[in-house]
């Protein structure tokens, strides 16, 4: 539930940025809502289980900001964590991570951590290319104006500063398909357990939202030809 509205505020986000014309800010931000498809349709596979590793795993992480947050508060002057609030951290830390000295939720799970093996175990393998290029406008390295999606229809070449109006289809498909995966997954959560849920109704709106998701790419493709 709560990746689920993680992922729509992120959708929303990636609207914003559509809208302003920013083509590739929005395709670097679907980067993260890929990420949380991944990690719903594993926790949908395996449960309860794995939910409560992921929150584990979660809060891990956040003492890790804290130790980080304590090694800089000088430098950064900042008000640093009392040693009791810090001690405190540490101490659930250890206890969250057992004897691991590296804890990571979906290990047990994927035979793996980073993102390149959980993507091919949970099936969305082939979308390994979109991934990278979606992690190219994260990071800093060297890449062409031209490649672009913002450039994608320029005929020279020109050092794009702010918006253009190409490029959007791409990252809108993407974006709906992210959302309807990540929804799917959350309203399906308990579907292979004894439980008194009634699901129809849930699997006929799935279904609408397929239709809906095919329907927003075709709108996009439609919108780029008629340009």
């Amino acid at each position: 539930m709560r990746q689920h509205a993680h992922a729509r505020r992120i959708t929303s986000e990636i609207i914003h940025l559509l809208k302003g014309g920013y083509a590739d800010g929005a395709l670097a931000r679907w980067r993260t809502l890929f990420e949380i498809s991944v990690n719903c349709l594993i926790i949908n596979k395996h449960g309860k289980d794995a939910a409560i590793d992921f929150v584990r795993h979660g809060q891990i992480k956040n003492v890790e900001g804290i130790e980080e947050y304590q090694k800089t508060a000088q430098d950064m002057n900042l008000e640093p964590y009392s040693d009791e609030y810090l001690n405190q951290a540490l101490a659930l830390k250890a206890e969250l991570a057992g004897d691991k000295k590296s804890f990571h939720w979906a290990r047990k799970y994927a035979n793996g951590s980073k993102i390149e093996k959980l993507r091919e175990y949970i099936g969305l393998g082939a979308w390994s290319h979109n991934y990278k290029l979606a992690s190219r406008n994260i990071h800093a390295d060297y890449t062409e104006m031209r490649s672009l999606l913002g450039m994608s229809e320029a005929s020279e070449e020109v050092l794009l500063v702010g918006q253009s109006n190409s490029g959007i289809t791409y990252p809108a498909h993407l974006t709906v398909i992210s959302l309807l995966q990540i929804t799917a997954s959350f309203v399906t959560a308990y579907i292979n357990e004894e439980t008194e849920i009634d699901y129809q109704n849930s699997m006929f709106f799935l279904v609408l939202l397929k239709r809906y998701a095919d329907e927003v790419g075709e709108a996009f493709l439609e919108c780029q030809s008629t340009e």
